[in-house]
């Protein structure tokens, strides 16, 4: 595969895990994320921020589906791709203890062979996301 086409691919396989984290699709995440992938963020309230392995990626999943009430959807606006590296900004709402969340973020996804191995998350309001896991 061409270099274009290899980011293209990856674009389309983020594109299906957003649709497959959306649906609670967890066999096609389970597919997607590298045993050892590693997910980065900033600790707020209740969700501590890094997980390191599928399995704790998979179990801060669960707690944002919780904490919501199924509420929590990260719907992906534009995509981007260099390399192994795919560029997602997204609108993630959810409501939580009579709040709302609407706020933007960006999420960095490495991956390789076609699996995600590592994801790096930037709020754009850390302060209103801060707010909202309280």
């Amino acid at each position: 595969m061409t270099a274009t086409e290899v980011e293209t691919h990856n674009i389309e396989l983020i594109r299906q895990g957003f649709e497959a984290f959306n649906g609670g699709n967890m066999a096609v995440l389970g597919e997607l994320f590298d045993y050892n992938a590693n997910w980065h963020a900033a600790a707020a309230g209740v969700l501590r921020g890094d997980c390191h392995g599928r399995e704790a990626i998979f179990a801060m999943f669960a707690q944002l589906h919780q904490e919501t009430g199924g509420t929590f959807a990260s719907k992906p606006v534009a995509f981007a791709a260099a390399g192994d590296k795919v560029f997602v900004q997204t609108e993630v709402s959810g409501e939580r203890k009579g709040y709302k969340l609407h706020e933007g973020e960006v999420l960095v996804f490495t991956l390789a062979e076609g699996r995600v191995r590592e994801v790096h998350v930037y709020a754009a309001n850390y302060p209103a996301a801060l707010a909202f896991w309280a």
